[in-house]
């Protein structure tokens, strides 16, 4: 299972804001706010990830071939990326604006790192779970991917988003 498309989390996140408008002075507050998306995207990857069987009636298509499992994995890490860019950006004043290359860089070491950590602790936890560096390759290209690919799309619906928005007369 993927993690949820940018588009599901844009919708839920002005019913979200609604929900946590009384934490708002507080830290948790504020990052729940800030970064909702890509914790809940990290919470999924790490049940997805470190269950024994986390999805025991579901089966992938044969199409797929019997390494399906590293397409979920590049899919997994690739929208986790993504969350989190998408997070960064919709915070900054005056978005959609470029990324920064420091947070850009600090994000694919972290994710890397993630990743890393992830499948040790896949084999380290002794669930029925192995370590495989065919799996952290797949990670690599979900990440790779979630780089290129998520700075277009945030922009085009933070874009939507702040457009809308003016013409309801929000700020």
């Amino acid at each position: 299972m993927a993690p949820p498309p940018l588009f599901v989390v844009t919708v839920y996140n002005s019913w979200i804001m609604e929900k946590i408008s009384d934490d708002r002075k507080t830290k948790a507050g504020r990052f729940v706010r800030r970064w909702w998306p890509s914790t809940l995207t990290m919470a999924l990857v790490l049940w997805l990830t470190l269950t024994p069987d986390p999805a025991p009636d579901v089966e992938l298509p044969s199409w797929l071939g019997e390494h399906a499992d590293k397409i979920v994995h590049a899919i997994m890490f690739g929208g986790l990326t993504g969350a989190f860019i998408f997070d960064y950006k919709r915070r900054l004043p005056g978005a959609p604006r470029p990324l920064d290359t420091g947070f850009t860089s600090a994000l694919a070491i972290a994710m890397i790192v993630f990743s890393v950590f992830d499948e040790w602790l896949q084999g380290a936890m002794g669930l029925g779970r192995s370590a495989d560096v065919w799996d952290i390759g797949a990670d690599l290209l979900g990440i790779t991917a979630g780089l290129l690919l998520a700075p277009p799309v945030c922009n085009a619906l933070i874009k939507k988003a702040v457009s809308h928005s003016l013409k309801e007369g929000k700020p």
